[in-house]
């Protein structure tokens, strides 16, 4: 078949579990998780996005998370009971190819827990693409006391960011910057996480910490 487009959207939160897979073998298939926007035109305030364990793979499609009327240029925000914007764990999988992913979260404001991420890549999950470009952008939660708000997390064995011959970006801003809690970092890359270019693509890292980082 040809190029096609899938777009899964909700006024609230996107959850994509292990065994619901998207793929397409033929034909790149433009898939886009699109939270917090309801009726198509009223942006809501809140809406999580989490893949858990689950692939999706576009075959050089564009593959886009986000939220409200441009998912490309806004956010999935973290709810009460989903405190981080965007969550890949379980061993996700996005598999863009030689098309373009895009990555747009930010934490919850208000929240009293730590370790409120604007987008999250963990549990030895992968974003990959041949030659198409990885763009990761993140705000951690805005709260008073607690710690740990980063704009964007990666870790865990086997988490990894990879391109052969694609840009990765990554841009994260640091929650918690009116309180006193501390390890408020715009990027953190913990034990056993990999970004990586194996061939000519490029890696660009831009944080911005919180008023206390440690």
């Amino acid at each position: 078949g040809g190029n096609a487009s899938l777009t899964l959207q909700s006024a609230g939160s996107i959850f994509v579990n292990s065994g619901a897979n998207i793929s397409s073998t033929s034909g790149a298939l433009n898939v886009t998780l699109n939270s917090r926007l309801e009726d198509g035109f009223v942006t809501n305030a809140a809406g999580a996005i989490r893949i858990n364990g689950a692939t999706i793979s576009s075959n050089g499609g564009d593959i886009i998370l986000g939220g409200g009327l441009n998912p490309l240029t806004m956010p999935a925000i973290g709810t009460a009971l989903n405190d981080d914007g965007i969550v890949l764990t379980g061993g996700a999988t996005l598999l863009a190819g030689a098309g373009s992913t895009s990555m747009r979260g930010e934490g919850v404001a208000g929240s009293s827990s730590s370790n409120t991420y604007g987008v999250g890549v963990l549990g030895g999950s992968v974003v990959r693409s041949t030659t198409g470009a990885i763009s990761i952008n993140g705000v951690g939660g805005l709260v008073g006391t607690t710690s740990s708000n980063y704009g964007i997390v990666l870790g865990d064995t086997g988490t990894r960011i990879s391109t052969a011959g694609g840009a990765i970006n990554l841009t994260g801003s640091a929650g918690g910057d009116t309180g006193a809690g501390g390890f408020h970092f715009g990027i953190a890359l913990l034990p056993g996480a990999v970004i990586e270019s194996t061939g000519t693509g490029t890696i660009t890292l831009l944080g911005s910490g919180g008023a206390t980082l440690t």
